[in-house]
């Protein structure tokens, strides 16, 4: 009896890892990112907050996991001196999915860099550019994910 359940849980372990990333859909669209609006607080300790539009330009939705996103400010001097980690209300959908030729708003906020862990207030002070990313995945892990690097239009950010 002992060797027909091992002889099972093997084949069901096989099954699971045949069952790859290559089960979820692909996506036929291309995502567009566009930064709508920024709110920066007087007080540099506290996070910024960056309203924008995920949308869906083509004929299949699109989608991205909530982690793939990232903020990232730079200038001249340091074109990516802070990689920012977005911040979604807890309530938020780990993955956002965008009907084709559609969008949606979505706003998160940053406060820390995501390879560093310093926090936006060690950035000094002047004039930067802002995008919003999506980090390259190498496997999907839902249906229409994007796994190419892409990021939104840049803009303005006057930190204090």
């Amino acid at each position: 009896m002992k060797g027909i359940t091992v002889i099972f849980f093997v084949l069901l372990l096989c099954c699971v890892s045949a069952r790859s990333a290559d089960h979820f859909k692909e996506s036929k669209s291309e995502p567009l990112l566009h930064i709508q609006i920024v709110l920066t607080p007087s007080d540099r300790a506290k996070p910024i907050q960056v309203n924008f539009e995920f949308a869906s330009k083509g004929k299949t939705p699109v989608a991205v996991l909530r982690d793939q996103l990232y903020f990232d400010i730079g200038n001249e001097q340091k074109p990516h001196a802070f990689r920012g980690t977005a911040l979604f209300a807890t309530n938020s959908p780990t993955v956002f999915t965008v009907p084709a030729k559609s969008l949606m708003n979505l706003s998160a906020t940053t406060i820390s860099n995501k390879l560093t862990g310093d926090s936006l207030s060690k950035l000094p002070a002047g004039m930067y550019k802002l995008r919003v990313c999506i980090e390259q995945r190498k496997d999907r892990e839902a249906d229409y994910q994007w796994l190419q690097e892409v990021c939104s239009d840049s803009y303005d950010l006057s930190l204090k």
